[in-house]
């Protein structure tokens, strides 16, 4: 009975052993900061897809995660879109409509903590539209640019991968749409994926 109380003892000491090696490497620590890079296409909707063209994103996150759970931080954006058929039939051959996002914070929750976790994340704040047309004058073709802020939000999900060396992979889609008093809001999805490393 000693011996089999002194088996039964070593093999629970093993499990609560690698239950917490494994705790310690799994999922994200608080306190972690989180730079990475994203990439991917976006595809506007509604109103805006009369006019702007599916075209490929990229941005650049710099986050910090003060629970394993929660993270928050920024995320810089750029959302390429060219000009449909009727757009260039209206406006000439370069039109297009590039959104940047240069302020906009974001907000991360994790579902749950472990090396795969799925998530829910949303951003809001100012969104830039570029609108490029061309013109026919008599020195030539002229091209034109309008740049305005219009204030949007974004949500979305996605699920996230955490390496034992610290290493993040993501992929996420998300819908974004921003209000225009003078048109049509900017509405597009996005589907990006993503690598960052932990701090």
């Amino acid at each position: 009975m000693k011996r089999l109380a002194a088996v039964v003892a070593g093999v629970l000491l093993l499990g609560s052993n690698a239950v917490a090696q494994t705790d310690t490497l799994k999922g994200v620590r608080d306190g972690s900061i989180e730079l990475g890079v994203a990439g991917g296409v976006s595809v506007p909707v509604g109103d805006y897809a009369d006019w702007a063209a599916l075209s490929g994103t990229g941005g650049i996150i710099v986050g910090y995660y003060s629970s394993p759970r929660l993270s928050f931080g920024a995320d810089w954006g750029g959302h390429w879109h060219t000009g449909t058929e009727e757009a260039d039939s209206l406006l000439g051959s370069e039109a297009g409509f590039r959104v940047y996002r240069i302020l906009t914070p974001y907000v991360k929750f994790q579902l749950q903590v472990d090396k795969v976790s799925p998530y829910l994340t949303g951003l809001a704040g100012l969104y830039l539209q570029e609108v490029k047309w061309s013109e026919m004058q008599l020195g030539g073709t002229v091209t034109n640019t309008l740049t305005q802020g219009y204030l949007g939000v974004a949500l979305g999900a996605g699920v996230q991968m955490v390496s034992d060396d610290n290493v993040l992979v993501f992929l996420e889609g998300k819908f974004h749409t921003a209000s225009r008093s003078d048109a049509a809001p900017i509405q597009f999805f996005d589907v990006r994926a993503g690598l960052a490393f932990l701090l």
